[in-house]
């Protein structure tokens, strides 16, 4: 090989392992690692009985030519007597390390060698690419080019004698310079030379075209494009490994799609396979980029094809790198496409797709839907609508001839055996692929309930895969999407209308989330029109005037202030209506949710920010049932730690107005794979989710929430968390004991017990406490999200983690560098045993004492078990000091007087937290999305 085709020198050193998975019969490994770059393999020096090993002196270099693909590191177990077994390795794309001219030292998560392999743990790398050494260039043109001196740049294009295919001293060809230096208007200039030779590649076989897509970050006009292609560049052609164009663009360092978007409008092969037969879904992925998949996908790429070395699957690659978004978003895809290919409706799936419109989403799919997407052909409107109607009535979805009867789920105290034989019979089911553990099936509670097939992972309103979004909403208690901020700005700032569907696992009545036009909806209002010959409410938002309109039955609402005032423990006077809202005084602002019982919108009270929920129905006795029961919890609660109350409207329309969350949920914060989640914010926020659950126990009656997950824990503005979603909340009298054994909440959270079908008590709630516990516990470590459950891959449904948890004493596993005392703390709460479980106050007091003895003193010790992805390394300010107040004087009278004194008459006069809603130009302004706590 000749000198002018080696592209320099990669330096790679073995620094140490971590977590690695044991193979020794004593629970240790013998570890070495083999370093292959091309045909070169270097080997280093086994670690003798180490789960964690540290080499020395392990530094090799390997000459880097165009046909080099791949940096494979592979971690091997010597053993004396037999094969040495495999234990992962970290697989990095060449064309990644090449910017490495710095020391870079990461940490690399293993993969499985083969498929089946079982693999833990990291590997630290130091690697560093020295290019090859070259003189300095002396080519005035050449000069100009990297100077972006357009002046003389253009004075030498003119001169007739000036060589415009000249190569730099490393053999870049000018038009390669110009493709990479983001200067479009010099790039224009040049393309317009008639002696330009357009077709000629650098070393690596790249034309202008694959590095323009992978370096431009100025401009997404497809004139550049079209001028190169015109030119005779071509959006297929291939470098020396097989990259087109539109593998370059995955490796762009730029957040948007453009690029991609343009080059498949042009004919770019969606599944072109490099020489690794890899496709540009699979380079998508490597770089951990779900704007790109999704873009990808949306436009038709395949995602059965297996590729890389060893071969892969796109859900399997991205499940071994832990891209959970990406995960998500295939399973999606796959789950609609199987659905309308059973239909025999394949040609809809690109405009399915392309509107984000998956499994969640179908049962809301009318004539006006159909309208939208453009679906005219009167067969296909006729057959979807039949299906979606079998949908909403809770027929099975027929992906197969085995198909999975949702509606036969049923779970209560009666139906434990008949989940037995379910489990047995459909665990192994190689026909359900198409729904998986990541796309939940909701079990209905009621066979009257819609059954949908919903993913557990939200989906964002906004087209920039935001992590804060309306979802997973119940009928029973809209307040878990009303208190979500960033949903407000989503639907704002949508780029198209769109209907979506999520549900609640404890209740499966579906509920609407429409996104408003592209003009925001600035100070709208909102008209009570009386509709004689409808009982529906409807919601139509238009452009021009920003306006929502109610309309509404002229009927009166069939409740009286004293049905609300006699209900027992509201402490509500019934001689005295001052907590009745004058409606006149409620300005809505956004729809942000719609329910089968009711809507709910973002708006203003007396000049607040107020969450306001609006029954639909005035007549039905259920839906006026369930509004009582929900205003009984709500208007009884005394707490900082429960979103506020500010009362209730029953003239003109039945409606409860509650403080407006802006950060929206807990769930949303440890999604959001951009912030760093320390131990600081973890003490901070389960210190304050303790405190709030505490005063729910300690009210009089006792409260039990019933339905605690992540997704119901809010965040304010000040980072001060409040328990919502009430609707499955009971207090704990005589009268309601019998309800409370009915299974009910997300399964994951729920407390072996209740699968018994026996009392739910306070230590079920301690039970999911612990649970999200866990789930902040895990965030910290590892730098990303996990469900409860999610490390075990063959629970694929909810049901299953039910049983294994209840019958099989199943629990989360933890992250090998978990402190002991969180873990015995957390695995208390998880006991079998709910006698054995500690009360909110023991548990409260045990965080706060392993916060101020060990972590405090131990902060950096403590830090440095955390594994921090790239994306979070920026500084991180320390959090609001968590409130040093012990949950037992939570509803004494000594807290109260800390907190500012409520608007409301002296008999509602509640504890408010400072984060009760403030004058909106009084906002603080919003954080980087990379810090979790930057305000304070």
């Amino acid at each position: 090989m000749t000198k002018k085709s080696t592209l320099g020198t990669l330096h790679v050193s073995v620094m140490e392992g971590r977590n690695l998975i044991p193979m020794d019969s004593d629970g240790q490994s013998d570890p070495y690692c083999v370093v292959i770059v091309g045909e070169k393999k270097k080997r280093t020096k086994a670690v003798r009985h180490k789960l964690n090993p540290k080499w020395e002196n392990e530094h090799y270099e390997f000459t880097i030519d165009p046909t080099t693909h791949s940096l494979l590191v592979e971690v091997y177990d010597w053993d004396r007597f037999s094969s040495d077994d495999r234990m992962g390795m970290v697989s990095l794309p060449i064309q990644s390390l090449l910017e490495s001219t710095l020391d870079t030292i990461k940490w690399y998560p293993l993969v499985p060698i083969k498929p089946d392999d079982k693999v833990t743990g990291d590997l630290r790398l130091k690697i560093r690419f020295d290019k090859e050494k070259a003189e300095k260039d002396k080519n005035p043109f050449i000069k100009a080019i990297k100077d972006h001196d357009l002046v003389a740049f253009e004075h030498l294009l003119a001169k007739p004698k000036t060589d415009i295919n000249v190569c730099d001293t490393e053999g870049v060809p000018a038009t390669h310079l110009i493709a990479v230096s983001n200067n479009i208007q010099m790039l224009m200039i040049f393309l317009k030379s008639s002696d330009l030779k357009i077709t000629s590649r650098d070393i690596q076989g790249n034309t202008p075209l694959h590095l323009f897509a992978q370096k431009c970050i100025v401009s997404f006009s497809e004139e550049p494009i079209n001028k190169l292609i015109e030119r005779g560049c071509s959006v297929n052609h291939e470098n020396a490994v097989g990259e087109i164009p539109l593998h370059k663009s995955c490796l762009s360092q730029n957040q948007k799609t453009q690029m991609m978007e343009i080059l498949i409008a042009k004919g770019s092969g969606i599944d072109h396979k490099t020489k690794n037969e890899e496709t540009p879904l699979h380079y998508a992925i490597k770089m951990g980029r779900p704007e790109f998949a999704r873009c990808l996908l949306q436009r038709g790429a395949d995602f059965t094809l297996a590729g890389g070395n060893p071969p892969k699957k796109p859900l399997d690659l991205a499940k071994e790198l832990n891209h959970t978004q990406i995960v998500h978003r295939i399973q999606q895809t796959q789950e609609i496409s199987d659905w309308l290919q059973n239909l025999q409706l394949d040609s809809l799936i690109p405009i399915f797709l392309m509107n984000d419109m998956f499994m969640d989403v179908v049962t809301d799919i009318d004539e006006t839907t159909l309208d939208s997407l453009k679906i005219t052909v009167a067969g296909q409107r006729a057959k979807l609508l039949k299906a979606v109607k079998k949908l909403k009535a809770g027929e099975p979805l027929d992906f197969s001839s085995s198909s999975l009867n949702l509606s036969s789920l049923q779970i209560s105290s009666e139906s434990v055996h008949s989940l037995d034989s379910l489990a047995s019979s459909h665990c192994n089911n190689s026909h359900h692929n198409s729904i998986r553990r990541s796309s939940d099936i909701v079990i209905p509670t009621s066979p009257n309930h819609n059954n949908i097939v919903s993913p557990s992972t939200p989906r964002s309103l906004s087209h920039t895969g935001s992590s804060s979004s309306v979802n997973n909403l119940s009928s029973t208690n809209l307040f878990a999407a009303a208190t979500t901020a960033a949903a407000a700005a989503a639907v704002s700032s949508s780029s198209s209308s769109s209907v979506i569907t999520s549900t609640n696992v404890s209740s499966t009545t579906t509920t609407n989330i429409v996104a408003v036009p592209t003009t925001p909806v600035a100070a709208a209002a909102v008209a009570v029109v009386p509709v004689a010959t409808t009982t529906t409410t409807t919601t139509t938002t238009t452009t021009a005037a920003a306006t929502v309109v109610i309309t509404t039955s002229p009927e009166k609402p069939n409740i009286e202030y004293s049905d609300l005032a006699q209900l027992k423990h509201t402490h509500l006077d019934h001689n005295d209506t001052t907590w009745i809202i004058d409606e006149t005084n409620l300005q809505y602002s956004t729809l942000l949710g719609v329910g089968a019982s009711g809507k709910v919108y973002k708006g203003f009270y007396k000049g607040e920010e107020v969450a306001i929920k609006v029954l639909k129905s005035f007549t039905d006795k259920k839906d006026i049932e369930e509004f009582k029961k929900e205003f009984q919890i709500v208007s009884a609660l005394k707490s900082p730690g429960v979103v506020y109350f500010f009362g209730a409207g029953i003239k003109d329309k039945l409606c409860i107005v509650m403080e407006y969350c802006s950060r929206g949920s807990l769930y949303h914060i440890l999604k959001d794979e951009t912030v760093q989640f320390s131990w600081k914010d973890l003490f901070h926020l389960a210190l304050q989710a303790v405190n709030s659950l505490n005063s729910l126990h300690t009210w009089s009656p006792q409260i039990l929430h019933r339905d605690l997950k992540s997704l119901n824990l809010l965040i304010t503005e000040n980072w001060t968390v409040k328990i919502c979603d009430f609707g499955l909340s009971r207090f704990d009298t005589g009268s309601n004991l019998e309800t409370l054994g009915k299974l009910r909440g997300t399964y994951a959270y729920v407390a072996p017990e209740v699968y018994f079908g026996n009392k739910y008590t306070l230590k079920s709630d301690v039970y999911s406490m612990g649970m999200i516990i866990w789930e902040m516990l895990y965030r910290c470590l590892k730098g990303a999200h996990q469900f409860p459950f999610g490390e075990y891959l063959h629970l694929k449904f909810d049901y299953q983690i039910l049983i294994a948890c209840a019958k099989k004493d199943l629990r989360p596993t933890f992250p090998p560098e978990t402190p002991a005392s969180l873990i015995e703390i957390i695995s208390r709460t998880l006991l079998k045993d709910a006698t054995l479980r500690p009360t909110t106050q023991e548990l409260y007091d045990a965080l706060l004492e392993i916060r101020d003895k060990e972590f405090n003193p131990n902060a950096a010790e403590w830090e440095a078990k955390r594994f921090v992805p790239d994306q979070q390394l920026n500084p991180q300010p320390d959090p609001p000091p968590t409130a040093a107040v012990s949950p037992s004087l939570v509803g004494t009278g000594q807290f109260d007087q800390l907190k500012p004194k409520s608007a409301l008459p002296d008999h509602l006069t509640r504890s408010r937290s400072n984060s009760s809603p403030i004058e909106p130009s009084n906002l603080k302004k919003k954080p980087s999305k990379f810090s979790l706590l930057q305000d304070h």
